[in-house]
């Protein structure tokens, strides 16, 4: 009974650990480039920050600094929206991504349209 004990308890703790180290991975500032509608490219970087498996931060692009939502991170994966206004018509933006030392390789598509765009971050 007491090894099971120390067995989950000590699982428990390697799992704090791994997702602490994945936090502390992603927190700071990535920058990459996006293809935009017209085929050019367009600087873009964020702002993450992880507590757990609760990712905060904002992005920078597209004119203004805009807050991320919904942000999640677990097992080297994140996800999180960004509710931005674009031309006068509001639209949600959701992204997913998967992180590969200082890379992160991500997808970005509207929740209006089937469309999707990937594009890489790098760790500044």
């Amino acid at each position: 009974m007491k090894l099971n004990r120390l067995v989950l308890t000590l699982a428990t703790v390697l799992g704090m650990t791994a997702v602490s180290a994945l936090a502390a991975d992603i927190d700071g500032k990535w920058k990459g480039q996006l293809p935009g509608r017209d085929g050019n490219m367009r600087e873009i970087s964020f702002d993450f920050k992880a507590s757990g498996t609760t990712l905060t931060g904002s992005m920078q692009g597209f004119r203004e600094e805009v807050p991320i939502s919904d942000g999640k991170v677990e097992n080297g994966s994140l996800q999180f929206k960004v509710a931005m206004n674009m031309g006068g018509t509001p639209m949600v933006m959701n992204y997913q991504g998967n992180l590969a030392g200082s890379e992160l390789k991500m997808k970005m598509a509207s929740e209006n349209s089937p469309r999707s765009v990937e594009f890489q971050l790098k760790k500044q």
